[in-house]
């Protein structure tokens, strides 16, 4: 019961409302005419609801671990057909959902998991099979802003460090280039098998330029 509660108290964040984000979001949609968003860590569901809101001939899937998590926003997605929430480990969900998408796709990464974090997993299933995608990372460390927050995990940061074994030179790394009117978690955007756009908000690093 207080779970619940604590869900529905909560106030609705999508991409926690940074609005710049939210319109580099749409932007790079369009641009690339990009029909599939899967998500990993549904959390309450509200990037998945209002991205599918906005984008509603799009195929929005995504996985959520916690039950209460889970249960809540299947019911928040109950109106949206172009919606299909799992609940699964995030790693196996990109192995099996792969079938159901085709290239190119936009992923928002955002699972946490208790004993384990998914995340390198993850980007390695994502840079083997899918050809064509432009991958958010949330909660990422963005050097010279420390405005944005991130995650840390055993010690060490979510930063370029930890991320750049599982990227290749075919590759492109954007990071957020503004200040954030509030504190909030920073995003890496990762190009694979594309190129990213020239974005006033986001500006592209090396793969040497670590965190």
């Amino acid at each position: 019961m207080l779970a619940l509660r604590s869900i529905l108290l909560s106030r609705v964040k999508p991409f926690h409302d940074d609005k710049r984000l939210q319109g580099f979001i749409c932007e790079a949609l369009e641009r690339y005419r990009i029909a599939t968003f899967v998500e990993t860590g549904t959390f309450r569901g509200d990037s998945l609801v209002w991205l599918s809101s906005r984008f509603p001939h799009m195929k929005c899937v995504s996985t959520e671990l916690s039950r209460p998590y889970y249960a809540y926003a299947k019911f928040r997605a109950i109106p949206r057909r172009n919606v299909t929430i799992f609940r699964e480990d995030s790693r196996q969900f990109l192995l099996g959902v792969r079938k159901q998408v085709s290239d190119p796709v936009l992923f928002w990464l955002d699972a946490h998991g208790r004993s384990d974090w998914p995340l390198l997993g993850e980007l390695k299933t994502i840079r083997e099979l899918y050809k064509k995608s432009m991958v958010l990372i949330d909660d990422f460390q963005v050097p010279g802003r420390p405005d944005f927050t991130f995650d840390t995990y055993n010690g060490r940061p979510l930063n370029l460090e930890y991320i750049r074994g599982q990227l290749d030179e075919g590759c492109e790394v954007w990071l957020p280039d503004y200040q954030p009117s509030r504190e909030m978690s920073g995003t890496c955007a990762v190009y694979i098998g594309m190129k990213g756009f020239a974005s006033p908000d986001f500006r592209r690093v090396s793969l040497q330029e670590l965190g």
